[in-house]
């Protein structure tokens, strides 16, 4: 999500989060999930477990509750920073190692105070969200994951070799972004392909779903962009348009990507 924000959210989120009423408001409801996040790392700093997961695991969160400290002086909210943290301490608890090293109930409350984290996050960024926000209930169904690395691969190496036709050129930063994004598909793809428990591939599944739903949209939004810069968006920005407005599964968004930019060779 960190790295979508300037792709599909607002442009300027630091000067929006300047703004002294918009970060009182946020820390006013961060209350609760500081309080979880403590509570967490509190506990993990009790145990010690044998590949020491509950020491990492208590700095992630450390690292998030220094944040929501530093933004006590009703100044300055990161919202970049922020998510980015919590992007790092979801990817902590979805390893499974890491999960058994630091055992079940413990898990079960940095699950607790990882929702609330969303909750207040998709409330207080909701214009980086907004475009995103169907992809919580995307599911693979119907969906070949290699097939889609497939296209999504086949996109980024014409992209990089200028070799897409009838789109206006992505600059480097935009094609840096859209790379990384494909790299962790490729790592939550290798995770599924080593899953030894049903939960923990569920999770994954979930994952891989969620942020195949994402690029998806990126590009689909990309597209149209490019046709109304071209001018050409009532002969072919249809699907463009409707994939990323109306997200009803990942087949569609998959679907809509193929004929804005192609099959893969």
């Amino acid at each position: 999500m960190a790295k979508v924000m300037r792709l599909v959210g607002i442009d300027d989120d630091n000067a929006h989060l300047r703004q002294p009423g918009v970060v009182q408001a946020f820390c006013d409801d961060a209350e609760e999930a500081r309080d979880a996040l403590q509570d967490f790392a509190d506990y993990a700093s009790e145990i010690s477990g044998p590949s020491n997961y509950a020491g990492v695991f208590q700095r992630a969160a450390q690292k998030i509750l220094t944040e929501f400290t530093r933004t006590n002086d009703q100044t300055h909210l990161r919202a970049r920073r922020v998510v980015k943290l919590a992007e790092e301490l979801e990817l902590f608890a979805q390893d499974e190692e890491a999960r058994a090293d630091i055992k079940a109930p413990l898990a079960a409350i940095l699950d607790n105070a990882l929702s609330q984290l969303k909750t207040l996050c998709r409330k207080h960024f909701g214009p980086s969200y907004l475009a995103l926000a169907p992809l919580a209930n995307l599911t693979l169904d119907h969906v070949d994951q290699n097939a889609v690395l497939a296209l999504f691969d086949d996109i980024i190496s014409r992209m990089e070799t200028d070799n897409l036709t009838d789109l206006v050129d992505l600059d480097l930063e935009g094609q840096a972004v859209l790379a990384s994004m494909v790299r962790e598909l490729h790592d939550t793809r290798a995770l599924l392909a080593a899953a030894t428990s049903d939960e923990f591939r569920a999770i994954l599944e979930s994952r891989f779903a969620q942020n195949s739903g994402a690029f998806g949209l990126v590009l689909n939004r990309y597209a149209e962009q490019s046709y109304v810069a071209l001018g050409t968006l009532h002969s072919k920005g249809k699907a463009a348009v409707s994939a990323y407005k109306t997200v009803n599964s990942l087949a569609d968004i998959i679907k809509a990507v193929t004929k804005n930019f192609g099959p893969p060779a």
